[in-house]
């Protein structure tokens, strides 16, 4: 073989230095015995274990010196595989997936994965020497699974080595270094077994991805269902400006946390699935598309070209410019672009007389809309339900806020609610005059900043201050300066049937002390006339004016771990699967962290989606507010204990829920010493236009009709033309 002999002379200098450990002399035989016998793929896996196995060893208790030299020999075993790995290829598909498989033990061995993350991967990357055949659609999943994980070590670089590269940003290198380190690792060769694998799922489905002018598109990915059309904006760096705007279809690095509307989303990092972006997004019909990294790459050339972006319910992607549509994608493209039918914010039951604090006990679901927004009507709910495991609290209603606004502004010029009454008119105005759009929106959005500072400064009514704590001290056992809380906001205009809000307002954790209190008061009912949040309303609401939050104040749990689950399988479970996204700490999984998510699977299998990429969590401090700990990513987030808890949680919510909240869940929760404590509950909306839309289904159907095909079919019969490189081998 061309490259055994170096092989053959690095790994010969190697075997000195393992003579203290007999494991690693026999693993390091078995290499030389592969490279002796010419079969490199053979010895490419002896090298994997060997490396796994001086990673392991590392890890264990030993002297430093010890672990300096293990050190050192763990990365020359690495530049070792790197070579080996170069030198062959697989011939068929059976041999493609076990590349793929050591290739995902080569990257743990070399630090790129946690080793409990590469245990609970394996079972899906082992296609088992029995099977003979595989579907098309299993295929598809094996080449998503190599390709979360080769993004889990991308995601594990960048969290390591992010905040020296953050401290040296003035150096231009630094830029590129989590880069480099990837493609001189066998993290590199992963992704490119899961691209080829992608590819031959296509060709033997008829099913094929399209990204622009690309010849191959295996690794994208689809997130979220949906079509749009609009100008590609390429964020070439993290670092770059970029121009959120519901007409472009933005290409980035990771999702931001604090996304305005765009007609689309293509990112290197799926991000968490759970996150209030992407129920944003999944509720909207915002199509979202995973990609690899060489794919970034390539769209920077069709930076500022029209396009058209399709993603379908199981994750066929379709990027293409909008001058090759048909005729059917056209009419298709002119129907979505339509405005919407515009959404009347439900006021006829809202109750504004209702003038006082009221104790969370004492509300109900029916309560939502009338006294206060859904998440404290079906908090009180739950509480009713589940009193152990929902933390007390106190709420403020609509009708409070709205007698706030009927005050005279102490400027003069009329009442609050008057004031913002007129800032609508006037802009409704300008539209009717026929006055641009974007000249109304930034007029409009200067008078909501100074309406958001009227209220922040807003004098509180004679008397609330004195209810306000009686109520506190009756629902909370004891006054604010001794009670922490969250204060969250809670509007009319949240968890609807077609709009969910998730996290378009504003929560401020942890509040201790009055003037804390009453300042963070304000500040919530301020939240809903933000820039993010009149964006994402303006597309669906026609009376913004009657936007109503309430506030629940709700007693700090110091929990060990907190997220989000929904009673449906998101990330293409079934029915009766739960996803589940956790971080360590309060406040996890919900404000764009890379979380740890698990598909929990109805036949009691847990699915890892994706690990927590969070090097850092939130914790209470005493005396109010929030503090920054570090914790290694050796540990899952979740233990198998706790995913079981959640899964009969998750069952046992549906049951007795049934009937108050329709449909799938979105539960917003803790876990403390085992126990869960429920925060929020509300119903999974998602867009039934995408979810239904013909068009979008029909990419998926030829997947679905396609043949099985056998494990030893020779990888050429499935990419026509093949990708021959020179100076290489080819085996089993």
């Amino acid at each position: 073989a061309e490259y055994a002999e170096p092989a053959d002379a690095a790994l010969a200098a190697l075997r000195g230095r393992m003579s203290g450990s007999a494991e690693l002399a026999e693993r390091l035989d078995a290499v030389l015995a592969a490279l002796d016998a010419d079969a490199p793929a053979a010895a490419g896996r002896e090298l994997s274990e060997l490396l796994l196995a001086v990673r392991r060893r590392i890890i264990a208790p030993a002297s430093g010196d010890d672990r300096l030299v293990l050190l050192d020999l763990s990365l020359d075993v690495e530049r070792v595989l790197f070579r080996q790995v170069g030198t062959w290829r697989a011939r068929d598909l059976r041999g493609l997936a076990a590349r793929a498989e050591l290739l995902a033990r080569g990257a743990a061995g070399a630090g790129f994965l946690e080793l409990w993350e590469l245990e609970s991967v394996l079972p899906r990357l082992d296609v088992g020497a029995e099977d003979d055949m595989v579907h098309p659609v299993e295929l598809a999943e094996l080449a998503a699974t190599c390709d979360r994980v080769a993004a889990w070590c991308a995601g594990l670089a960048s969290a390591t080595f992010d905040p020296a590269i953050r401290r040296f940003g003035f150096e231009p290198l630094a830029a590129g270094y989590v880069d480099d380190c990837l493609r001189g690792s066998v993290v590199l060769a992963l992704g490119e077994a899961a691209e080829r694998l992608a590819r031959a799922a296509a060709v033997r489905s008829g099913v094929r991805s399209r990204l622009m002018d690309m010849p191959a598109a295996g690794g994208a990915r689809g997130v979220n269902p949906g079509l749009a059309e609009g100008l590609l904006e390429v964020q070439a760096d993290p670092a770059d400006p970029v121009t959120f705007a519901p007409d472009r279809i933005c290409v980035l690095a990771r999702p931001p946390a604090n996304l305005t509307p765009v007609a689309g989303l293509l990112t290197l990092s799926e991000g968490n699935p759970v996150s209030h972006v992407q129920l944003l997004a999944r509720n909207l019909g915002i199509p979202n598309v995973v990609l690899a990294a060489p794919h970034l790459e390539a769209l920077r050339a069709h930076a500022g070209e029209r396009v058209f972006l399709a993603v379908s319910p199981r994750g066929t992607v379709v990027l293409k410019p909008v001058a090759e549509l048909t005729v059917a994608e056209r009419e298709l493209v002119v129907r979505e672009s339509r405005e919407p039918d515009l959404m009347h914010v439900p006021v006829d039951r809202v109750d504004l007389d209702a003038t006082g604090p009221v104790d969370l006990r004492w509300l109900r679901a029916a309560d939502s809309g009338r006294l206060c927004g859904p998440k404290a009507a079906n908090l009180g709910q739950l509480k009713a339900l589940f009193p152990e495991h929902v933390a007390d609290g106190l709420v403020i209603p609509f009708g409070v806020f709205r007698a706030h606004l009927n005050q005279s502004r102490p400027q003069g010029g009329g009442t609050y609610r008057q004031w913002l009454h007129d800032a609508y008119a006037r802009a409704e105005a300008r539209r009717r005059a026929g006055e641009a759009d974007d000249a109304v929106e930034r007029e409009l959005l200067a008078d909501l900043a100074r309406f958001r500072e009227m209220i922040e400064s807003m004098p509180f009514l004679p008397g609330f201050t004195a209810d306000l704590r009686s109520g506190f001290e009756s629902a909370l056992g004891g006054p604010p300066e001794d009670v922490p809380v969250f204060v969250r906001s809670d509007t009319n205009m949240e968890d609807l049937r077609d709009f969910t809000g998730a996290g378009l307002n504003l929560t401020l954790p942890n509040v201790q002390g009055e003037r804390a209190l009453l300042d963070g008061i304000r500040a919530v009912w301020a939240s809903p006339y933000s820039e993010r949040s009149y964006r994402w309303r303006q597309r669906i609401l026609a009376n913004p004016e009657d936007v109503y939050p309430s506030i629940l104040l709700q007693a700090s749990v110091a929990v060990d771990r907190s997220g989000v689950m929904i009673t449906g399988g998101v990330a293409g479970g079934a029915s009766g699967d739960l996803t589940v996204a956790f971080n360590r700490g309060v406040s996890g999984a919900v404000e764009g962290q890379a979380a740890e998510s698990w598909l929990l699977r109805a036949d009691g299998r847990d699915e890892l989606l994706a690990p927590s990429r969070e090097s850092q969590h939130m914790v209470l401090s005493a005396g109010g507010g929030v503090a920054r700990q570090a914790k290694p990513f050796s540990a899952p987030v979740l233990t198998t204990d706790e995913r079981e808890t959640l899964r009969r949680l998750g069952g046992l919510l549906q049951q007795r829920l049934a009937g108050i909240v329709d449909g799938a869940l979105d539960v917003e929760l803790g876990l403390r010493g085992g126990e869960a404590w429920l925060f929020q509950v509300r119903p999974f909306v998602q867009n039934r236009r995408s979810q239904g839309s013909s068009y979008l289904r029909g990419l998926d159907e030829a997947a679905d009709a396609g043949a099985p095909v056998s494990w030893a079919t020779p990888l050429e019969d499935l990419e026509p033309g093949g990708d021959e490189r020179p100076g290489t081998e080819v085996e089993e």
